[in-house]
């Protein structure tokens, strides 16, 4: 049978969702296979088909089955459809389930692997064993970036992640000073090495402290990072103590009433995961209008 390991740190919301759905996509197949089944990568989603392939390969003696990975090169590549809901990556079709071949080494790097009872094997990878990784960054935003003016000479990027939008934003602007906040201590290094300030800790908490020793922004970036908060509008508010007069605010938000999400309420469905418009971590929603709405009442125009 599938024995389950999973990461210490999956106790978290998606962590358990995560648990979920490998278990829901993979126990059926357990009495086919003897062996066990990592997933370190939390974040990543079997793919329509995966388990019926990983059962094709029983009776293999021994190895580690590594699956077709969207992160990965060479033996391992494959890029799956850009979807933006759990609902839409599990209609595409899957591969009928084929042979397990030999790999030339282990990859280092691996959202998921099955290994094997027995004695240790050469590495394997079944062509029918896909997994998503869902992204935790998109790299620096075009989107954002177009739209911060010329002339810039401070910004702030709320949110920021490791930082790339703001650095790039400061590479692209002579003169311009980019510092973030950013909360998850992961990003940190990257983030101390790209901007000029990294600030870590709870947005409300830093922007309240940057407003009392007057430090002062005329650029305020929230790149998909207001819908993570508990109470947005105290966000904004804090962030207009930090504006300069005519401050450029450039937000952008996941719209709740976007195709992907309003066909999967539609289908009684709503399959939170780890990015997209229904990311595991969204406290709020928003929709063009009402977004419009809060930045008015926060004194934005």
């Amino acid at each position: 049978m599938i024995r389950f390991l999973f990461p210490r740190r999956s106790e978290d919301y998606l962590g358990r969702l995560s648990r979920v759905r490998w278990r829901r996509a993979f126990t059926p197949c357990g009495d086919a296979l003897e062996g066990v089944l990592e997933v370190p990568d939390e974040r990543s989603i079997p793919a329509p088909g995966a388990a019926p392939a990983l059962a094709a390969c029983a009776g293999i003696p021994s190895g580690t089955i590594y699956p077709l990975d969207s992160a990965a090169s060479g033996d391992l590549g494959w890029a799956p459809p850009l979807v933006s809901t759990l609902r839409e990556l599990e209609a595409i079709p899957a591969p009928p389930p084929s042979a397990a071949r030999a790999l030339a080494a282990a990859p280092a790097d691996f959202p998921a692997r099955f290994v094997i009872a027995g004695p240790a094997g050469p590495p394997l990878v079944a062509p029918g064993f896909r997994v998503v990784r869902v992204a935790e960054t998109f790299g620096a935003r075009r989107e954002i970036l177009a739209r911060i003016p010329a002339g810039a000479r401070r910004l702030l990027d709320v949110g920021c992640g490791p930082g790339e939008t703001a650095a790039e934003a400061r590479r692209r602007h002579s003169g311009l000073r980019a510092e973030g906040i950013e909360r998850d201590p992961r990003f940190a290094p990257a983030g101390r090495l790209a901007l000029d300030a990294f600030h870590e800790g709870d947005a409300l908490e830093v922007l309240r402290a940057m407003s009392s020793r007057g430090d002062r922004f005329d650029v305020l970036v929230f790149a998909d990072s207001l819908e993570h908060f508990r109470d947005p509008f105290e966000v904004l508010d804090a962030a207009g103590g930090v504006a300069m007069p005519g401050a450029t605010l450039v937000v952008s938000v996941p719209n709740a009433a976007s195709a992907p999400v309003v066909s999967d309420l539609l289908s009684g469905r709503f399959d939170p995961i780890g990015a997209g418009p229904e990311d595991a971590g969204h406290l709020r929603w928003f929709t063009r209008r009402s977004l419009q709405e809060m930045l008015a009442e926060t004194g934005f125009t």
